[in-house]
């Protein structure tokens, strides 16, 4: 499977934090991705990308429109891919973690996420056909280690997802590709069921909430612990 790392011209430094964080895991390249500064967003729409009614920031959007084209690329080339966000730190052991993970999914997955966006609830599949669980992790905590996360050996097991926030480390398949280009695009503002809140509605500003309408129609999973963890402390 291909490794990409979303890399924007704007923050450079950040590129550099993710390769000097994770040498440990090779060839991963570059995907040099849009910005809010660089994304045309009448052309996305014309393009049939984005809908008229679609209350994307700039930011949201172009970090959606950098995931749309590399699930383009994993569709058409037919293989599937590691992509990963410029504050991505991955576990020492992740190489071999990763696989393990992918060996354990049915041969139909479509998508295994490495992590979650810790300061909000994540809910998966605890009990197969019997209960789902809800957990979150400790995010302020979890920024005074996590440039060492690439020291630390993770034992990690995959479990169906239910919903989640945050997205920018995962592996995807070429129909997990295909059916996330069907299902989100065009890119729309709408309101998204949440059962992870309790059934609370939340409209869709970004990608990650969007996402949050699909995960159970898909074969979709989650690695608990996370393989992966986002730097914040990266500047915007």
């Amino acid at each position: 499977m291909d490794k990409f790392f979303i890399s924007l011209d704007s923050a450079p430094e950040r590129s550099e934090s993710f390769q000097r964080l994770n040498a440990h895991v090779p060839d991963i390249v570059p995907f040099k991705g849009l910005d809010a500064t660089s994304v045309d967003i009448a052309a996305m729409k014309q393009a049939g990308l984005v809908a008229e009614s679609c209350l994307f920031s700039p930011d949201a959007l172009a970090s959606a429109l950098n995931h749309v084209s590399l699930w383009g690329t994993v569709m058409r080339s037919g293989t599937g891919a590691y992509v990963f966000s410029d504050r991505t730190v991955l576990c020492r052991n992740f190489v071999d973690a990763s696989k393990e993970i992918i060996e354990k999914l049915p041969a139909n997955w479509d998508i295994v996420c490495w992590d979650w966006a810790g300061d909000n609830v994540m809910q998966y599949e605890l009990l197969p056909g019997v209960t789902h669980a809800t957990t979150m992790y400790f995010q302020d905590s979890v920024q005074k280690h996590v440039k060492d996360f690439n020291k630390v050996g993770i034992a990690s097991l995959p479990f169906r997802l239910v919903q989640m926030f945050g997205f920018g480390s995962y592996a995807i398949s070429p129909s997990g590709a295909a059916k996330l280009i069907k299902s989100c695009l065009p890119l729309n503002t709408e309101e998204v069921l949440h059962y992870c809140l309790g059934g609370q509605m939340l409209e869709a500003t970004d990608l990650s909430i969007l996402m949050n309408r699909y995960y159970m129609d898909i074969s979709a999973f989650v690695s608990v612990p996370p393989l992966s963890l986002s730097d914040m402390s990266a500047p915007v």
